[in-house]
This record gives structure tokens, C-alpha cells and sequence, in this order.
């Protein structure tokens, strides 16, 4: 199954977000919800999931984490990470 949605990834050429589809199905969410901060974690990961789709938000998650990462280095990504519960 996976292998299959990398192979229609690079058909369609959009092999980037496949790829971090495939990964994210292949293990846990990385979107944390700790019990005594889960409505916080809710509201600050809601900017992700503008399609209520989990795949796509963990690709939208990946793709604003990178820009952060790339612009503020990586304790502007370690930020991103904890203020989105990531």
C-alpha cells in the first residue's frame, strides 16, 4: 500500500508530500497531545489541519517547520516545535 502511493507520488510528480504522507503512516503522529494541555494542543495545531485531513496536516506541518528552520535555524525550529505541540 505505501509502496504504491510512492510510486503514484512520482507519476504525478509530487513525490515531496507523498513521501511525508508514507512516513507519517508508517509511524506515530507527531502531533503530541499531552493530557493536561490537550484543548491547548487542539488550538495550536488547528492551523494545520485546514482540510481535516491528519495526512495533509502533517504535511502542511512539515512544510512550515522546514521554513522556520531554514530562516530562523534550528532554535527558531525547536520553538515551532514546542508552541505547535510537535
Amino acid at each position: 500500500c505505501i509502496g504504491r502511493l510512492m510510486l503514484y507520488g512520482a507519476l504525478f510528480s509530487c513525490a515531496d508530500p507523498i513521501l511525508l504522507i508514507a512516513a507519517a503512516l508508517s509511524d506515530r503522529s507527531p502531533f503530541l497531545q499531552p493530557l493536561a494541555r490537550r484543548d491547548e494542543a487542539k488550538a495550536a495545531q488547528v492551523c494545520f489541519n485546514r482540510d481535516e485531513s491528519d495526512h495533509l496536516a502533517a504535511v502542511d506541518a512539515y512544510q512550515k517547520w522546514m521554513h522556520v528552520k531554514r530562516t530562523e535555524g534550528n532554535g527558531g525550529a525547536k520553538r515551532f516545535c514546542d508552541r505547535h505541540f510537535l
